[in-house]
């Protein structure tokens, strides 16, 4: 089950969950979780249950440290997944995918194919980073808070880059946004 709305007071907590898991934490739903990304990761790390492995996927820095202090003060067996790294993969989704990959083999009931990473690179993820033409190159993505956009971006620009179509709702971290792609000086 995928939460709605960070995790603390989310409704997936009525489950009595297997495994969960937190992919990178981003300035997102500031008005519900909070202002900083340390609130956000706190509300997210809601969802986790003593005796239940909590996977993150946050990069090392300030933040996986405070996301460690946190997990040991609540009793929480937290997991670092590391990047798969599979060329072909846009870099922010491989730790999605080891992400996957890491919770499927916490299930009895499930066995990882030897073929998993030829599965990931042949997965169509519509909206996120989905590569639509070659030529010329048409890419959608949905990231709509600065972390996403700069993951994005870095992917993008690996691409060659080029025109960029921009919009978001308005309670998006808009003028961050902005200011992130006017220092890619690209046609916006």
């Amino acid at each position: 089950w995928e939460t709605g709305l960070g995790g603390r007071f989310d409704s997936t907590r009525v489950a009595d969950p297997v495994v969960c898991a937190i992919t990178r934490v981003g300035l997102d739903h500031t008005k519900y979780l909070g202002t900083t990304l340390e609130e956000i990761a706190s509300d997210k790390m809601g969802i986790a249950r003593s005796g239940v492995p909590l996977y993150i996927g946050q990069e090392p820095g300030d933040l996986l440290d405070f996301m460690r202090e946190k997990a040991i003060a609540d009793g929480i067996e937290l997991r670092v997944i590391e990047p798969l790294g599979l060329a072909g993969l846009p870099s922010f989704q491989q730790t999605n995918a080891a992400l996957a990959l890491q919770m499927l083999g916490e299930l009895s009931t499930c066995t990882i194919p030897d073929n998993a990473e030829a599965v990931l690179l042949a997965t169509n993820l519509p909206g996120r980073f989905h590569v639509v033409r070659e030529d010329p190159l048409l890419v959608i993505d949905g990231g709509h808070n600065p972390q996403a956009l700069e993951a994005v971006l870095a992917e993008w620009d690996k691409l060659g880059g080029g025109t960029i179509i921009f919009g978001c709702s308005s309670d998006k971290e808009i003028d961050a946004l902005l200011v992130m792609l006017g220092e890619r000086q690209r046609h916006i």
